[in-house]
């Protein structure tokens, strides 16, 4: 199982009824990358759920043959949904994966989408990711008996991602009930603070900032200081340069207070220490 206990969505299907994406979510939906793609630990679905007119439809049999013999996985979303019976399978397939499952979206994770979403142990957004869930939606044909089964069907499934949404979230199930009743679209932030997401996804420059680019920015910072205390531009930077070149600290310039370290910011804030008063 899941390293988190996961509710199982379980629904029988009817022949009568055909499960598509909603066409306001496909207007959304952007990307030009392959629908299902193995990289590694990775699993991307990019594109709609059970598509069986893609050559490269995301498919339960896809993610059961990326799942073998695989420990700690990513998932990678960005999708308009599509067939529910698929996105349940998929994630039931997920909700049964032993080890961890980090979901990323990226794009949007709708409809049926954001079903295989809450597998995920992690759930992260991404910037400018959207996520969405609403009641199920397709198209019916047959007498009035087949629609009132069809009724009877949609109904138990709305019920079960009701569940599934609250036990992520944590929210009532009448407030669960009420946004997917108004087709709720949840940005990054939203997604956060209503519980349908753990965190943002963040990129390395976001964790790993160029560091040429903030010793740029720090030694401009120290620059400013000294020129602030009456320095001319080219004693600043000999200072600078001393700085970068020396060992030991330069009396002669007047910072013998000034002990050189490893990295300019450290300079920085004690140079602003220096002349705070």
């Amino acid at each position: 199982m899941s390293l988190k206990t996961l509710p199982e969505i379980q629904a029988k299907q009817n022949k009568n009824i055909s499960f598509d994406p909603r066409q306001d979510a496909l207007d959304h939906y952007q990307t030009d990358k392959p629908i299902v793609a193995q990289s590694g630990d990775v699993l991307l679905l990019y594109g709609v759920v059970g598509d069986d007119w893609s050559d490269t439809p995301v498919t339960p049999q896809a993610v059961a043959e990326f799942l073998k013999g695989k420990g700690d996985i990513t998932v990678s979303i960005n999708s308009p949904g599509g067939n529910y019976f698929d996105g349940i399978a998929i994630y039931n397939l997920l909700r049964a994966h032993p080890h961890k499952i980090t979901v990323q979206v990226i794009g949007d994770a709708a409809s049926a989408a954001s079903v295989i979403a809450m597998a995920g142990d992690n759930i992260l957004m991404g910037e400018g990711a959207f996520m969405m869930i609403h009641n199920c939606w397709g198209v019916v044909v047959g007498n009035r008996a087949d629609l009132a089964e069809s009724i009877e069907l949609m109904e138990q499934l709305d019920n079960a991602m009701t569940k599934l949404y609250v036990a992520q979230s944590g929210k009532d199930e009448a407030e669960i009930a009420a946004m997917m009743d108004a087709e709720t679209w949840l940005n990054a932030d939203e997604a956060v603070e209503c519980g349908l997401a753990t965190g943002h996804l963040h990129t390395k420059a976001d964790k790993q900032p160029d560091p040429s680019q903030a010793r740029h920015k720090a030694k401009a910072q120290i620059e400013s200081a000294l020129r602030a205390q009456g320095l001319s531009r080219s004693q600043s930077r000999q200072i600078l340069k001393n700085y970068q070149t020396d060992t030991t600290p330069r009396a002669d310039v007047g910072f013998s207070s000034v002990k050189p370290r490893a990295d300019w910011q450290t300079l920085s804030n004690q140079l602003s220490d220096l002349f705070k008063d």
